[in-house]
């Protein structure tokens, strides 16, 4: 037939065969005998090469078929046991069409792009791996930063990692969205010739994007001779970017020396820490410390540290790390506090002489359910720097509340505290483990039992007992794929709430070829886990045993 094909089709024959009287020819045996042979005229600016001009077999029903590699005009020759026959009739391939890029997706993270095509592409025969250089146009290398990374994540989707210092930006509210530009003549479809890829996408925002959760570090009581540092580098959400930190104050004390201060941070908010002189503040004043964290998209966050300086010496404490902190019940807790002793500078030498080398720590509950602690935990290490929570104290679904309070030897001297949050969720189950034969003779007894283990609740615990669910597949012969369920007298021994299974003499047999048995067992266990953490954790697990 005459007409156009594309590399993505596969065109096929069929021969008329008919003898010299014109009868129709259905011989099988001659038509295996039958080849078909298809010789190319490539487009211009194509060659030929030796794999181009293939040769088939027929099938017994004089049927064939090519896939065509290069563009050009195919022309197709048969032989046959008494001689050869060229068609009338020429295939036309042209050029497929370009993969089309559909779309640029800045990742969740925010750290990288996804730009996707809608067809499978042939990742640019994956030249230059790596870089970026030879896949975008360079607008779009710079705009994506020094060092910036391309790999192909599949045929589809190609991830750009944006390198130090990008200012590639999506549609916000705020901006106007930036584009991905392809390079020319790169990109082509996965199979045969096609034409290149060109154009560009403008970077649409993420779907879910990274959240700002603001961080502010810094004393809740300041000693009179002492300085203050107020820091927010431990905020997240910055995506690899630089973030703004907005810095404020509100007292019913005197704050001008601080608003001066604040005032004086570089203009582009790009200073993470605020830092304040021991006479910044007025003794026994309260200060509420804010600071507001922004990052490139314009998603923000605010902290804020409620400060009170003191009439007195107080020491500088701090519980490390931040200050809400999320586990699971299975997890052992472990705080430290760092402190230091204050500054006498301002006091007179009786005085400063009082402040001593010694501070020290008491570890506090101040909210949450009560704790049963046991040796090692907390009644051991109320007067040390550390705190340490066995695993399976805490209880899920819960939040705690943890002071410590750091006190000079003087009595007459201040105390100083700090708080940490901890917001407990839930664990996953561990993977079930079903034990018991791998093989057994025809018609035997079969017994299986689980091994379950729950990291978040121990076994004692009847108030959250185990729920056990068993099922079974027969699959008979190597080649069944299928299966098909269990005899019906195994039912009566598969669906018992229990974590063994056994199975009497009899039900269990195989027929003319081996029978391979499939069990699934599932285990599941109370409190199921809420919508919102499903991704994190599974009170449900089923593994199979053959």
């Amino acid at each position: 037939r005459r007409g156009g094909a594309s590399w993505t089709d596969t065109f096929g024959l069929v021969i008329d065969a008919r003898d010299a009287r014109g009868n129709a020819v259905t011989d099988p045996t001659v038509a295996l005998k039958t080849t078909v042979t298809a010789t190319l005229e490539p487009l211009e600016g194509f060659e030929t090469v030796e794999t181009d001009v293939a040769t088939r077999r027929v099938d017994g029903s004089f049927r064939s078929g090519f896939i065509p590699r290069v563009p050009g005009t195919y022309s197709v020759t048969a032989t046959f046991p008494g001689g050869t026959v060229t068609s009338p009739h020429v295939v036309h391939v042209y050029l497929a069409p370009a993969p089309r890029l559909v779309r640029a997706t800045m990742a969740d993270s925010l750290g990288s792009i996804d730009v996707r095509f809608d067809a499978a592409t042939d990742r640019a025969l994956s030249g230059g791996e790596g870089s970026c250089a030879g896949l975008l146009s360079d607008e779009t290398v710079r705009i994506l930063g020094t060092g910036a990374r391309c790999a192909w994540s599949n045929d589809f989707v190609l991830t750009l990692y944006t390198g130090k210092d990008p200012i590639a930006m999506p549609r916000t509210a705020l901006s106007v969205a930036d584009k991905i530009e392809l390079r020319p003549g790169v990109v082509r479809a996965k199979l045969g010739a096609s034409r290149a890829a060109f154009g560009a996408a403008e970077i649409e925002p993420p779907l879910n994007p990274l959240t700002v959760d603001a961080h502010l570090v810094g004393p809740t009581t300041i000693g009179a001779c002492d300085p203050a540092l107020f820091t927010a580098s431990s905020s997240t959400g910055a995506g690899g970017r630089p973030m703004r930190y907005r810095f404020g104050v509100t007292s019913e004390h005197d704050a001008g020396k601080i608003l001066e201060r604040i005032r004086s941070l570089p203009a582009n908010m790009s200073s993470s820490e605020l830092e304040l002189r021991w006479d910044d503040l007025e003794p026994g004043g309260v200060y509420a410390v804010t600071v507001e964290v922004t990052n490139f998209l314009g998603a923000a966050s605010t902290a804020t540290v409620t400060a009170i300086k003191s009439t007195a010496p107080a020491p500088i404490v701090a519980i490390e790390g931040p200050e809400i902190v999320r586990t699971t019940p299975g997890a052992s807790l472990e705080f430290t506090a760092l402190a230091r002793l204050p500054s006498g500078s301002c006091l007179r030498q009786s005085a400063a002489s009082k402040i001593g080398t010694r501070i020290a720590y008491a570890w506090t509950l101040v909210e949450g359910p009560s704790l049963d602690f046991g040796a090692g935990t907390l009644a051991r290490t109320s007067e040390t720097p550390r705190l340490y929570v066995e695993p399976r104290t805490l209880e899920f679904d819960s939040t705690y509340v943890f002071r410590v309070e750091a006190k000079l030897a003087a009595a007459e001297f201040h105390r100083a505290s700090d708080t940490v949050t901890v917001k407990v969720g839930y664990d996953s189950i561990d993977d079930p483990v079903v034990l018991g034969p791998s093989s057994s003779p025809s018609g035997a007894a079969l017994e299986l039992f689980a091994l379950n283990c729950d990291p978040m609740l121990a076994d004692s615990a009847s108030r959250y007992p185990w729920s056990h669910r068993w099922e079974c597949w027969v699959f008979r012969g190597h080649d069944d794929t299928r299966g098909e369920a269990c005899p019906v007298a195994i039912e009566s021994h598969l669906f018992v709430d229990a974590d063994r299974l056994v199975v009497p003499d009899g039900v269990l047999t195989a027929e003319k070829t081996d029978a391979r048995f499939e069990f699934a067992y599932t285990a599941a266990r109370e409190p199921t886990v809420p919508a919102g953490d499903a991704s994190r954790a599974s009170r449900r697990k089923t593994t199979t045993k053959t």
